[in-house]
């Protein structure tokens, strides 16, 4: 291996990148023999993800030899060196001080440490001001979230916001086997006079309106089933914002006109246009995930911002070890199986059996928790193929290190970062993609590590918090 470490890099000087890269990943296979070759390798990886314009990549490169060899001065240096060209040295202010304290000596190190503190500083105080809009009493409000549970947002909101020491909680109406926590339920289902409901959630909306500053609705309603709340809580000069998910929304005339393979659960659009113009009537600022959900609500709020999805990553750590299957485990997890295409990816998959050994788990029906059980054994991820924008469940996996096959439409690559990675399909590509996945299985293993480092950069409920909070502080 040795010998293959020096070759690689005497290719890399030469400008040989690809066949250098070929090199170093054979390298990084004996890192439980070998870990100080191994981070070197990685080092190198790095370097190279680097001259290639691939940050994350990069990074992603030079933690794993950091990880490896705690002595790796160069990837440690690297590191810090990317990070502070993208002004985000302020991250590795901990791990500059280990290695400072390793190497006293180093001018290099010592310098790096100085202005990634500085950094940190800085950054702090920025986010102050920002978290707040330079008005303090914004955390001290007290925010409601409400009333539908999508993919798990009220809850991990709720609980960011908690962290920053505001007090906030999470009412749900819509209880399912999802199980995931809120701190007041309600089922709503089980009224059986639809007026009994409406009556029932009137009286929860006049208990609670007064306990709370800020109201954050999800999934185009309110505390009252007829949207009754809304006037009253804009008399008692109540904060309000909207958060819509998907597709409540999703119009199929202007979907389409971006992505081919839309598929829409309304298709009534004179309901959707109507529930937004009874929204918008009362809330001015609205909530999206993404820019294809933007198209929807633009012309209707006065105020309308982008924040994507969060996730607590303390909750979805990459696998240590290699999962014990024996053999490719592929899984699929459809909440809504005609939407999210389960009928093409369950016939590519049927039809590859024939010339691939690997399993394949149809996740449904299951408990969040234990669904979560079932993707950390996983292989590769398919998530789905029709709405032209990943969901929670692809960051998920992501988030634990895992490859996933989903629909990114064109209209949206040009929206997301440029280093999202996932392999996109839709029905027509599908089987090609997944056979492909199959034939690849050693570039799986980097799209896994560096779908970890983009959750991380773009989905940390930590951080993404910052933004919702600076929205409250424009209500």
């Amino acid at each position: 291996m040795q010998d293959l470490l020096e070759k690689g890099e005497a290719l890399f000087i030469e400008g040989s990148f690809d066949e250098a890269e070929r090199a170093f990943l054979t390298c990084t296979s004996d890192k439980a023999n070998n870990p100080a070759l191994a981070g070197r390798a990685f080092n190198n990886l790095g370097v190279i993800a680097y001259q290639m314009q691939k940050p994350a990549m990069a990074a992603s490169y030079f933690m794993q030899a950091i990880a490896l060899d705690s002595a790796n001065v160069d990837a440690a240096t690297n590191l810090c060196e990317l990070l502070k060209g993208s002004d985000s040295l302020n991250e590795a202010v901990e791990l500059l001080k280990t290695l400072a304290a390793k190497y006293p000596n180093s001018l290099e190190l010592t310098t790096l440490l100085a202005e990634a503190t500085a950094q940190s500083r800085l950054v702090t105080d920025i986010k102050a001001d920002s978290i707040t809009g330079n008005r303090p009493e914004v955390l001290k409000l007290r925010v409601l979230q409400g009333v539908y549970e999508v993919a798990n947002q009220m809850n991990t909101i709720t609980r960011a916001l908690n962290n920053l020491g505001m007090t906030a909680r999470t009412l749900c109406y819509y209880p399912n086997y999802l199980k995931f926590k809120s701190d007041f339920v309600m089922d709503i289902m089980r009224f059986q006079d639809k007026n009994e409901a409406l009556q029932q959630t009137r009286r929860v909306a006049e208990k609670l309106i007064p306990q709370f500053d800020i109201f954050h609705f999800h999934f185009a309603m309110t505390l009252a089933l007829d949207h009754s709340d809304l006037p009253l809580l804009r008399q008692l000069k109540k904060k309000m914002v909207t958060h819509y998910w998907g597709s409540e929304v999703r119009m199929l005339s202007k979907a389409i006109k971006i992505n081919p393979y839309i598929k829409v659960k309304v298709k009534n659009e004179e309901v959707i246009k109507s529930s937004l113009e009874q929204m918008s009537k009362y809330v001015s600022h609205c909530i999206v995930g993404d820019y294809e959900l933007y198209e929807y609500v633009k012309d209707y709020f006065e105020h309308v911002h982008v924040i994507p999805v969060l996730i607590d990553l303390d909750a979805y750590r990459p696998a240590v070890e290699a999962s014990p299957n024996k053999k490719f485990t592929i899984v699929h997890a459809p909440t809504s199986p005609e939407i999210k295409g389960s009928q093409y990816i369950i016939k590519a998959l049927n039809e590859l059996k024939s010339k691939y050994d690997f399993e394949f788990n149809l996740i449904q029906g299951m408990s969040h928790e234990e669904a979560k059980k079932l993707y950390q054994q996983a292989d590769l991820i398919v998530d789905e193929l029709h709405c032209g924008t990943y969901g929670l469940l692809t960051v998920e996996t992501m988030a634990m290190g895992k490859p996933v096959i989903t629909w990114i439409s064109d209209y949206m690559k040009e929206k997301y970062p440029v280093e999202l990675p996932v392999i996109s399909a839709n029905p027509d590509t599908v089987k090609d993609k997944i056979e492909f996945a199959l034939n690849n299985r050693e570039l799986l293993t980097d799209l896994g590590r560096q779908g970890r480092a983009y959750a991380e950069k773009y989905h940390d409920m930590n951080k993404v918090i910052h933004k919702i909070v600076d929205v409250y502080g424009q209500l």
